[in-house]
């Protein structure tokens, strides 16, 4: 039998992709942890931690979830997914770079 499942605290607020400290007490390797109705990839738990991966989403707040043996417990804290804060490449230079007419030399060791 598991301890009573208690959920304390969410750890960061930050885009998806991220990992998500996860802790409270009562956690077992049956544990499920959503971000919003999606699950959370684990990455590693103990009774009192969970660390996952947090899924894809849409700008704004999502209710965070931990589930052990069919009992839930939610956190009063939301996740935040953030848009400015998510890495976003416009372009870069060069695009294209040429090796022609180059040899390069790499000296070799070892061997009799």
């Amino acid at each position: 039998m598991y301890s009573e499942l208690f959920y304390i605290a969410v750890i960061p607020s930050l885009p998806g992709g991220t990992e998500l400290e996860v802790t409270g007490t009562g956690f077992d390797d049956s544990a499920v942890v959503t971000v919003g109705d999606v699950e959370c990839t684990i990455i590693s738990h103990n009774a009192t931690s969970i660390t996952c991966m947090t899924p894809a989403g849409a700008d704004g707040t999502a209710e965070v979830a931990v589930d052990v043996q069919g009992t839930t417990a939610t956190s009063s804290d939301d996740f935040t997914y953030s848009a400015s804060d998510t890495p976003e490449i416009n372009d870069f230079q060069p695009t294209s770079s040429s090796v022609s007419g180059q040899c390069v030399i790499l000296p070799l060791h070892g061997g009799k």
